[in-house]
């Protein structure tokens, strides 16, 4: 789960994502991510 602070419009989305391992090589980045309006429930 990825999540962010603020609202979506202050992010100029779509965005580009980039995901990496804190300990390896591996990496994947996505393109033309928005983020949905709302508040986020915890678990």
């Amino acid at each position: 789960m990825v999540g962010i602070e603020g609202e979506s419009a202050q992010l100029g989305c779509p965005c580009t994502l980039k995901l990496w391992e804190a300990t390896g090589p591996r990496t994947v980045t996505l393109e033309s991510v928005t983020f949905p309006e709302g508040k986020a429930k915890g678990p």
